[in-house]
């Protein structure tokens, strides 16, 4: 339960305008959560200040915030398919590098293994020449 003073303290709003939103709120069937009532009213004031009905007040703020969450939305929506164009693109990097990676390791083993290591081979130098 919503308690209307706590609301009009907080929106710094008249007890009885908090209380005449709440209830065409109630009426159009909208539903919010405490701490968003808060800004509601305050918008709802604002709009109803500038000659809106408070009904028309509440439609056009829902409307607002509809067309926020569009664009958000399709903001997510593009930047997902940025990432997924550029993971496709990495994808197929890994895959040469993989590759290249796969050619190398053939190489390596196709080479002839040395006789002895260098060390050994030049301790046997030093051993010749002394």
């Amino acid at each position: 339960m919503v308690k209307i003073s706590k609301i009009a303290k907080k929106s710094g709003l008249n007890y009885h305008t908090v209380r005449k939103y709440l209830m065409v709120l109630q009426e159009e069937g909208i539903q919010l959560p405490e701490d968003q009532l808060v800004d509601f009213v305050k918008k709802i004031k604002a709009l109803t200040s500038e000659g809106y009905t408070v009904k028309q007040a509440i439609q056009r703020i829902l409307e607002k915030e509809d067309k926020s969450v569009e664009e958000m939305f399709a903001v997510l929506l593009k930047r997902i398919n940025e990432l997924e164009h550029q993971n496709r693109q990495l994808s197929d990097l890994l895959q040469v590098y993989l590759s290249k990676i796969n050619q190398l390791e053939e190489r390596i083993q196709a080479l002839p293994k040395p006789k002895r290591s260098f060390w050994k081979r030049i301790k046997t130098f030093f051993k010749v020449i002394s």
